[in-house]
């Protein structure tokens, strides 16, 4: 085979790998899409407080893996790819024995140095027993490192497995809250939700062990041995500023309502942010599949391809997140009604929030596209401006506003994120910035400008969503030779 077929050979075989670990995920995560959804109705059904409670736990492990967990999936991303397949394994162990290691000697220290201040921060998330509170980040951590070891490997439909197994989990103690042992959820619901994470992540982590065992690097595996990547610890360091980055984007201003209202508050934020989430999980399952394809087609020396798979990528992301966001917003307060009717007058908070959804092509893919790069540092820079500023917008807007606030705190970090990231990656890279993108923004903005000075009836809106969605995509430029080709793909997976 010619050097030129050889190099064909690899983009296509990656390319194809890739689109059919993205279906595959993609079927499993739509397919478990209403079991989370559900789970936070039904919690907010029940109360404000238990849906807070239970967004505090996310935020909670969340917490840890900011800043505990060094680096995390970017790592797995740039090294797992480019390391011979018989020392994965021992290079996972290694990188699961320092975290460990640290999380321990972290933990200790706290606890015996500064009883006090554990004590306080644990209150603010419902006062779990620390044994409980540690066995939880125990085992979430090898749940987390489970499914990012079988993202790395392209093993993606198991690696979505692993991840959604936690949905399903906390769905079912969910019900059980809703029905037969409702008097205990609603009795004390920090501590019945205490127990069911304790209980769903460690199966979740069973699941992702028997997985791990069950790939080719575990079966090809050379004998065990200490294994740290040339160049490991900036890496590191680098991809450990992007997790707080992305800590900063995701969970800020929830942490923000939790520490400076109540639990109750951060129930109603959490609500809002239900369907944010919802509609990010798009672009956040494709970019778990294209980061490592980026990184082996940057290795085999296509980086043109890559580039071109990723601007692609992107623009269907906007396709199918942008009209999503303009419906939402236009219909806020029969969406946060859902939760409950004491949740209706909440609906400006989804509405602000909202608007963020227009980031996530370039968040997720873009930050996927430079890790695959190995682009740190330019990436770090980029970063550090949308750090200082939502840290100062949060500050801000929190005490003035409260969860309104926090939700403005939110779209406009997202949006200093979205340009920070593309200009960072058209001046390192010259990577084309997708015009589609920009559209999205405009239309989003609009419709939240509609929808905040109007406040249309249904009627009113449904019309109002039809031009805007229209308008996205006249100045999108989507062709239905476009929409053509990703149903078919959709239906054949390739």
């Amino acid at each position: 085979m010619e050097p030129d077929d050889e190099l064909t050979d690899v983009a296509g075989r990656v390319r194809r790998r890739a689109i059919a670990g993205v279906r595959g995920s993609l079927a499993l995560t739509l397919a478990t899409l209403p079991l989370s959804f559900l789970t936070n109705v039904v919690l907010g059904r029940v109360s404000p407080q238990a849906l807070g409670y239970y967004s505090a736990i996310q935020i909670f492990i969340g917490s840890y893996y900011t800043f505990l967990v060094f680096g995390g999936i970017y790592v797995f991303t740039r090294f797992v790819p480019a390391i011979p397949r018989r020392d994965r394994l021992s290079f996972f162990l290694s990188y699961s024995a320092i975290v460990a290691s640290v999380s321990v000697l972290a933990a200790g220290t706290v606890v015996v140095a500064l009883p006090d201040l554990a004590s306080r921060l644990l209150s603010r998330f419902g006062s779990p027993a620390p044994a409980v509170a540690a066995g939880l980040l125990g085992v979430a951590l090898a749940w987390g490192f489970g499914s990012y070891f079988l993202f790395s490997v392209l093993e993606s439909a198991r690696a979505t497995a692993v991840e959604k197994s936690v949905v399903v989990g906390f769905f079912v103690a969910a019900v059980l809250g809703f029905g037969p042992l409702r008097d205990r959820l609603t009795e004390d619901p920090a501590r019945f939700l205490w127990w069911a994470a304790l209980a769903v992540y460690s199966g979740a982590a069973v699941i992702a062990v028997v997985f791990v065992v069950g790939t080719e690097e575990f079966r090809l595996s050379d004998p065990i041995r200490w294994i740290l990547p040339h160049r490991f610890w900036p890496t590191v360091a680098y991809t450990h500023f992007d997790t707080i980055v992305n800590y900063v984007y995701s969970t800020l201003s929830p942490v923000l309502v939790l520490l400076w209202l109540d639990v109750a508050a951060l129930g109603r934020l959490s609500a809002a942010l239900r369907y944010v989430l919802l509609l990010t999980v798009l672009p956040a399952t494709m970019n778990s599949v294209i980061a490592p394809a980026v990184s082996r087609l940057d290795a085999a020396g296509l980086r043109d391809e890559a580039f071109r798979q990723t601007a692609a990528a992107m623009r269907t992301a906007a396709l199918g997140i942008v009209p999503a966001a303009i419906v939402l917003i236009l219909f806020a307060d029969d969406a946060m009604a859902l939760f409950g009717s004491g949740f209706r007058d909440s609906g400006d908070i989804l509405r602000l929030a909202a608007l963020s959804l227009a980031a996530a092509p370039a968040v997720h893919l873009g930050g996927g596209l430079a890790a695959g790069l190995g682009a740190f540092r330019a990436y770090l820079m980029a970063s550090s401006v949308y750090v200082l500023a939502t840290l100062g917008a949060s500050a801000v807007l929190v005490p003035m506003q409260g969860v309104r606030g926090a939700a403005i705190a939110l779209s406009l970090g997202a949006l200093v994120r979205h340009v920070a990231i593309l200009s960072m990656l058209r001046a390192r890279f010259r990577f084309p910035w997708p015009g589609r993108l920009a559209a999205g923004w405009v239309c989003c903005a609009l419709a939240l400008t509609v929808a905040m000075t109007l406040r249309p009836g249904r009627p009113v809106a449904c019309a109002l969503a039809a031009a805007v969605v229209a308008a996205f995509a006249l100045f999108g430029r989507v062709t239905f030779a476009e929409l053509r080709a990703l149903g078919s793909k959709a239906v054949r997976g390739s």
